[in-house]
């Protein structure tokens, strides 16, 4: 990681040496108790004191920042934002929709309830209308979330103005994030809807109003009132995080539950964000049901275990070299050349070895076969010059740099490294080719896929017996030659003859090149 320090000149030493630690510290921590101030102490007593666990969770209080907590009436804004809130969700039906099912669903699930005309009637002095809209993703265009406005002012007060907002019980994100590469085997998850899991006393809920009447302009808004803290309160980080480290603290020592998932709830949260490693699968599972089972007691729910499972990515393939996009060139101007073999040929009473080369065009993979007598210079450059002869002249010819060739071709291999590759690319040169070796250990440039094709090519399929010599078979061997549907192209017995035309239909003639090409109607039929 490189750091560049921007200095100011009016920066005082002090601020500069403090940016300074802070760089060198970064993603570390004293493991020491954390100095608090007054503040943040009285409100840790207060919450010790007003955090009650219940039937199906934790109760809380507002962590208000007086004794007598009393608001302005400022019904008359919470309709005028409800207004404003009312004709943005009548520019889009389907919008609406979903905002009023989302309403509808804090009922349903006990988040928020509907008083009736008696109950709004009564004067209390917490009593708060919070406005509310709506906002989207624009990378989530199908998902609606309400922002209950805990900020909105109203002469010259707002809710979060009577609260405190605590210590910060968070851990440092960088220290989360470091954890969860320990381990092998990582796990995270996330508490549904965090905030609203945990009660607020009946004798807070009043600073928790809000407007509605679902889309129904003609009538008076009904009141509503939340049951439980909502986000967006400036008190609602530091009660969120005590009520779940102290759902951790109160089943401590519980037989069902081991240390390391009661101290897991402690140092691999970050608000709802759940990241751990461990050492094996079977330990995964096991803190999978215990941390699942842990946080119930408290209310809360873990989620989205499975939707963050790692999906290996298919590797992005690199873009083809120039050779294989020749536009507008004869074949084989760019041509890669590999030999395979050895071929045992009888010649009377001795048996003698030859070797195939493979010439194949880099742009249309069509192929021309030849024969070498041996694995000498002389011999590749006369394999060279006939196949000049009979299919024109290359640019650049690509060949293997003898690193390529493992298992029983070791023999080839070690002839290959001592072919004189200066002399041959002298010869070229005159003829104005450039010569090319391929890369250590990559086969794949110079055409070894057809290569190994035509070795696979099984004797079932047919052979031919071909007179390299043209003296009536003096020196005959035979090759694996039914190749007209490998790599889509078409492979014919190599003649001597300069005059003999290609037997491959859809290929033009050795050497032959024409920018025009005119079909018949016979050929368009």
């Amino acid at each position: 990681m490189h750091v560049h320090r921007v200095l100011n000149v009016e920066e005082s030493l002090s601020k500069q040496v403090e940016d300074w630690w802070q760089t060198e510290s970064f993603g570390t921590k004293y493991e020491d108790a954390t100095p608090r101030s007054r503040e943040d102490k009285r409100a840790l007593e207060t919450l010790e004191r007003i955090v009650k666990h219940v039937s199906d969770g934790y109760e809380a209080r507002m962590l208000w920042n007086e004794q007598d907590v009393k608001f302005p009436d400022n019904r008359l804004m919470a309709e005028k934002r409800l207004d404003s809130t009312g004709r943005k969700l009548k520019r889009d039906e389907k919008f609406a929709k979903k905002y009023c099912a989302i309403i509808d669903d804090y009922v349903v699930k006990g988040y928020a309830r509907k008083l009736t005309p008696d109950e709004a009637s009564v004067p209390t002095p917490k009593q708060w209308f919070l406005p509310h809209h709506p906002v989207r993703n624009p990378n989530k265009p199908d998902k609606v979330r309400i922002v209950i406005d805990a900020a909105a002012m109203h002469d010259g007060v707002s809710l979060n103005d009577k609260l405190r907002i605590g210590p910060d019980l968070l851990n440092s994100l960088v220290g989360v994030l470091l954890r969860i590469r320990e381990q092998r085997v990582g796990l995270a998850a996330d508490i549904e809807a965090m905030f609203h899991q945990v009660r607020i006393i009946e004798e807070d809920q009043p600073a928790l109003r809000f407007l509605w009447r679902n889309l129904e302009v003609q009538r008076p808004p009904d009141v509503y009132q939340m049951l439980v803290m909502i986000f967006g309160a400036a008190s609602s980080p530091c009660t969120g995080n005590y009520v779940l480290r102290r759902t951790a603290l109160d089943n401590y020592g519980v037989t069902a539950f081991f240390t390391g998932t009661i101290e897991a709830v402690e140092k691999n949260f970050y608000m709802d964000d759940f990241l751990k490693s461990v050492c094996d699968e079977a330990t995964a599972v096991r803190m999978f049901y215990e941390m699942t089972s842990l946080l119930a007691r408290g209310g809360f729910r873990l989620t989205k275990w499975i939707r963050l499972r790692a999906r290996p990515e298919p590797p992005v393939m690199a873009n083809l070299p120039d050779s294989r996009l020749g536009y507008m060139q004869p074949p084989f101007t760019n041509t890669g050349v590999d030999y395979f073999g050895p071929m045992l040929v009888r010649d009377g009473i001795k048996t003698e070895k030859r070797y195939g080369l493979l010439f194949t065009c880099l742009t249309t993979r069509a192929v021309h076969l030849d024969i070498a007598h041996s694995l000498n210079t002389d011999s590749c450059l006369m394999a060279i010059r006939r196949m000049i002869a009979r299919r024109g002249k290359p640019a650049h010819i690509w060949s293997d740099n003898g690193t390529n060739f493992v298992g029983s071709e070791n023999e080839l291999r070690e002839a290959i490294k001592r072919l004189g590759s200066e002399r041959i690319g002298d010869q070229l040169s005159d003829n104005e080719v450039q010569w090319h070796f391929n890369p250590p250990s990559s086969p794949h440039f110079g055409g070894d896929k057809t290569c190994s094709q035509i070795k696979l090519c099984s004797l079932s399929r047919g052979s031919y017996v071909i007179d390299p010599d043209g003296n009536g078979g003096v020196k005959p061997f035979k090759v694996y030659c039914d190749m007209t549907d490998k790599n889509g192209v078409g492979v014919t017995v190599v003649s001597h003859d300069s005059e003999s035309r290609t037997l491959v239909k859809g290929y033009s003639d050795p050497g032959a090149y024409s920018r025009n090409i005119t079909y018949t109607e016979a050929d368009m039929a």
